[in-house]
Protein backbone atom coordinates (compact mmCIF):
# COMPACT_ATOMS: atom_id res chain seq x y z
CA UNK A 1 0.00 0.00 0.00
CA UNK A 2 1.08 3.76 -1.13
CA UNK A 3 1.73 5.54 1.92
CA UNK A 4 0.19 9.40 1.29
CA UNK A 5 0.41 12.38 2.88
CA UNK A 6 -2.74 12.34 3.87
CA UNK A 7 -2.04 8.37 5.14
CA UNK A 8 0.95 9.33 6.82
CA UNK A 9 -0.66 12.79 8.91
CA UNK A 10 -3.14 9.95 10.26
CA UNK A 11 -0.31 8.07 11.40
CA UNK A 12 1.10 10.69 13.08
CA UNK A 13 -2.05 12.10 14.62
CA UNK A 14 -2.86 8.68 15.70
CA UNK A 15 0.59 8.35 17.19
CA UNK A 16 0.43 11.67 19.03
CA UNK A 17 -2.88 10.86 20.65
CA UNK A 18 -1.93 7.39 21.75
CA UNK A 19 1.23 9.30 23.39
CA UNK A 20 -1.92 11.07 25.40
CA UNK A 21 -3.21 8.30 26.31
CA UNK A 22 0.02 6.92 27.85
CA UNK A 23 1.63 10.06 28.92
CA UNK A 24 0.46 12.42 31.62
CA UNK A 25 2.85 14.91 30.70
CA UNK A 26 1.62 14.95 27.17
CA UNK A 27 -1.99 14.91 28.43
CA UNK A 28 -0.90 18.10 30.55
CA UNK A 29 0.59 20.10 27.43
CA UNK A 30 -2.62 19.56 25.38
CA UNK A 31 -4.74 21.26 28.19
CA UNK A 32 -1.99 23.70 28.33
CA UNK A 33 -2.24 24.37 24.48
CA UNK A 34 -5.55 24.41 23.98
CA UNK A 35 -6.11 27.30 26.77
CA UNK A 36 -3.96 27.51 30.28
CA UNK A 37 -6.06 29.88 31.65
CA UNK A 38 -9.10 27.75 31.17
CA UNK A 39 -10.21 26.92 35.06
CA UNK A 40 -12.11 23.63 33.36
CA UNK A 41 -8.45 23.06 31.94
CA UNK A 42 -6.75 23.72 34.88
CA UNK A 43 -8.64 21.08 37.34
CA UNK A 44 -8.55 18.27 34.96
CA UNK A 45 -4.70 19.04 34.58
CA UNK A 46 -4.51 18.84 38.24
CA UNK A 47 -6.80 16.23 38.85
CA UNK A 48 -4.43 14.40 36.26
CA UNK A 49 -1.47 15.32 38.39
CA UNK A 50 -2.69 14.19 41.71
CA UNK A 51 -3.87 10.53 40.33
CA UNK A 52 -0.56 9.75 39.16
CA UNK A 53 0.63 6.34 40.52
CA UNK A 54 4.36 6.45 39.41
CA UNK A 55 6.35 8.63 42.00
CA UNK A 56 9.22 10.16 39.04
CA UNK A 57 6.49 10.79 36.84
CA UNK A 58 4.00 12.24 38.93
CA UNK A 59 7.11 14.73 40.11
CA UNK A 60 7.41 15.80 36.51
CA UNK A 61 3.59 16.32 35.68
CA UNK A 62 3.86 18.38 39.35
CA UNK A 63 6.43 20.23 38.33
CA UNK A 64 5.18 20.74 34.66
CA UNK A 65 1.52 21.81 36.01
CA UNK A 66 3.01 24.14 38.49
CA UNK A 67 5.04 26.17 35.51
CA UNK A 68 2.14 26.48 33.39
CA UNK A 69 -0.78 26.57 35.63
CA UNK A 70 0.62 27.37 38.89
CA UNK A 71 -0.46 31.10 38.77
CA UNK A 72 -4.00 30.64 38.10
CA UNK A 73 -4.44 28.27 41.15
CA UNK A 74 -6.11 31.28 43.22
CA UNK A 75 -8.76 31.76 41.00
CA UNK A 76 -10.23 27.84 41.38
CA UNK A 77 -11.68 25.41 43.77
CA UNK A 78 -8.60 22.67 45.00
CA UNK A 79 -10.40 20.77 47.46
CA UNK A 80 -9.82 17.47 47.92
CA UNK A 81 -6.81 17.34 45.83
CA UNK A 82 -4.03 15.49 46.25
CA UNK A 83 -0.61 16.61 45.65
CA UNK A 84 1.31 15.03 47.90
CA UNK A 85 5.13 15.36 48.02
CA UNK A 86 4.49 17.87 45.45
CA UNK A 87 7.03 21.39 44.69
CA UNK A 88 4.58 24.46 44.44
CA UNK A 89 7.24 26.62 45.87
CA UNK A 90 6.56 30.34 45.43
CA UNK A 91 3.00 29.91 43.79
CA UNK A 92 0.18 32.09 44.56
CA UNK A 93 -2.69 30.50 46.24
CA UNK A 94 -4.42 33.84 47.96
CA UNK A 95 -7.63 32.53 49.03
CA UNK A 96 -7.88 29.49 47.62
CA UNK A 97 -10.19 26.72 48.58
CA UNK A 98 -7.91 23.77 49.50
CA UNK A 99 -10.16 21.82 52.52
CA UNK A 100 -9.49 18.32 52.62
CA UNK A 101 -6.96 18.49 49.94
CA UNK A 102 -3.74 16.27 50.51
CA UNK A 103 -0.64 18.52 50.82
CA UNK A 104 0.71 16.11 53.16
CA UNK A 105 5.14 16.36 52.64
CA UNK A 106 4.50 18.88 49.87
CA UNK A 107 6.97 21.66 49.92
CA UNK A 108 4.90 25.25 50.06
CA UNK A 109 8.06 27.04 51.68
CA UNK A 110 7.06 31.11 50.80
CA UNK A 111 4.09 30.18 49.11
CA UNK A 112 1.33 33.24 49.67
CA UNK A 113 -1.85 31.68 51.14
CA UNK A 114 -3.39 34.28 52.86
CA UNK A 115 -6.62 33.88 53.81
CA UNK A 116 -6.83 30.26 51.90
CA UNK A 117 -9.63 27.87 53.22
CA UNK A 118 -7.43 24.61 54.48
CA UNK A 119 -9.53 23.17 56.79
CA UNK A 120 -9.15 19.78 57.14
CA UNK A 121 -6.65 19.75 54.90
CA UNK A 122 -3.77 16.99 55.20
CA UNK A 123 -0.27 18.63 55.74
CA UNK A 124 1.60 16.66 57.93
CA UNK A 125 5.53 17.04 57.23
CA UNK A 126 4.67 20.12 55.15
CA UNK A 127 7.22 22.65 54.27
CA UNK A 128 5.34 25.79 54.97
CA UNK A 129 8.67 27.96 56.53
CA UNK A 130 8.36 32.02 55.70
CA UNK A 131 4.71 31.32 54.15
CA UNK A 132 2.16 33.53 54.10
CA UNK A 133 -0.60 32.15 56.38
CA UNK A 134 -2.97 35.40 57.61
CA UNK A 135 -6.53 35.09 57.93
CA UNK A 136 -5.70 31.72 56.74
CA UNK A 137 -8.65 28.88 57.82
CA UNK A 138 -6.71 25.99 59.12
CA UNK A 139 -9.91 24.52 61.27
CA UNK A 140 -8.93 20.72 62.20
CA UNK A 141 -6.06 20.68 59.42
CA UNK A 142 -3.13 18.49 60.45
CA UNK A 143 0.14 20.17 60.85
CA UNK A 144 1.76 17.18 62.59
CA UNK A 145 5.70 17.78 62.06
CA UNK A 146 5.34 20.52 59.49
CA UNK A 147 7.87 23.05 59.05
CA UNK A 148 6.23 26.59 59.73
CA UNK A 149 9.44 28.14 61.14
CA UNK A 150 8.83 32.11 60.21
CA UNK A 151 5.86 31.52 58.78
CA UNK A 152 2.83 34.36 59.24
CA UNK A 153 -0.40 33.23 61.06
CA UNK A 154 -1.50 36.50 62.02
CA UNK A 155 -4.95 35.67 62.63
CA UNK A 156 -5.29 32.74 61.38
CA UNK A 157 -7.71 30.28 62.43
CA UNK A 158 -6.26 26.83 63.66
CA UNK A 159 -9.63 25.45 66.28
CA UNK A 160 -8.77 22.10 66.68
CA UNK A 161 -6.25 21.91 64.34
CA UNK A 162 -3.46 19.12 64.81
CA UNK A 163 0.05 20.30 65.33
CA UNK A 164 1.81 17.91 67.34
CA UNK A 165 5.81 18.07 66.83
CA UNK A 166 5.30 21.27 64.62
CA UNK A 167 8.04 23.55 64.13
CA UNK A 168 6.48 27.15 64.84
CA UNK A 169 10.05 28.58 65.56
CA UNK A 170 9.99 32.80 65.12
CA UNK A 171 5.99 32.14 63.38
CA UNK A 172 3.80 35.02 64.12
CA UNK A 173 0.62 33.67 65.55
CA UNK A 174 -0.25 37.14 66.80
CA UNK A 175 -4.05 37.28 67.33
CA UNK A 176 -4.47 33.62 66.00
CA UNK A 177 -7.34 31.08 67.25
CA UNK A 178 -5.85 27.97 68.46
CA UNK A 179 -8.64 27.05 70.84
CA UNK A 180 -8.57 22.95 71.07
CA UNK A 181 -5.55 22.55 69.10
CA UNK A 182 -3.28 19.52 69.36
CA UNK A 183 -0.39 20.97 70.42
CA UNK A 184 2.22 19.05 72.41
CA UNK A 185 5.37 18.86 71.87
CA UNK A 186 5.16 21.41 69.53
CA UNK A 187 8.15 24.09 69.21
CA UNK A 188 7.09 28.04 69.81
CA UNK A 189 10.68 29.58 70.19
CA UNK A 190 10.87 33.24 69.55
CA UNK A 191 7.41 32.51 68.67
CA UNK A 192 4.96 35.83 68.70
CA UNK A 193 1.52 34.47 70.37
CA UNK A 194 0.46 37.93 71.70
CA UNK A 195 -3.44 38.04 71.36
CA UNK A 196 -3.86 34.51 70.66
CA UNK A 197 -6.47 32.41 71.81
CA UNK A 198 -5.39 29.10 73.56
CA UNK A 199 -8.41 28.21 75.41
CA UNK A 200 -8.68 24.41 76.07
CA UNK A 201 -5.87 23.69 73.80
CA UNK A 202 -3.33 20.87 74.74
CA UNK A 203 0.37 22.20 75.04
CA UNK A 204 1.67 19.85 77.05
CA UNK A 205 5.46 19.33 76.47
CA UNK A 206 5.29 22.31 74.01
CA UNK A 207 9.02 24.13 73.91
CA UNK A 208 9.02 28.24 74.12
CA UNK A 209 12.31 30.26 74.72
CA UNK A 210 12.81 33.92 76.63
CA UNK A 211 12.30 35.52 73.27
CA UNK A 212 8.57 33.98 72.78
CA UNK A 213 5.38 36.60 73.28
CA UNK A 214 2.83 35.37 74.88
CA UNK A 215 -0.37 37.24 75.88
CA UNK A 216 -0.31 39.43 79.06
CA UNK A 217 -1.50 37.12 82.35
CA UNK A 218 -0.72 34.01 80.25
CA UNK A 219 1.74 30.97 82.34
CA UNK A 220 3.16 28.71 79.78
CA UNK A 221 4.03 26.81 83.07
CA UNK A 222 0.66 26.22 84.02
CA UNK A 223 0.16 24.55 80.97
CA UNK A 224 2.84 22.29 80.95
CA UNK A 225 4.88 24.63 78.37
CA UNK A 226 8.68 23.52 78.67
CA UNK A 227 11.68 26.92 78.57
CA UNK A 228 13.95 26.50 77.00
CA UNK A 229 17.49 28.32 77.02
CA UNK A 230 18.33 27.82 73.43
Amino acid sequence: MRITKSILKKIIKEEILREMMDNPIAKMRQFAADDHKNIKNIIQAYKLAGSIQNENMKRMAIDYFMRYFGDELHRINLGRANLETSSPEGVNLKKASLQKANLRGVDLKGVNLEEASLWWAGLKGANLEGADLRGADLQSANLVEANLHRANLEGANLEYAYIKKANLTEANLEGAILKGAFASGVNLAGANLEGANLDVADLEGATYNSKTKFSTGFNPEERGMVLVKK
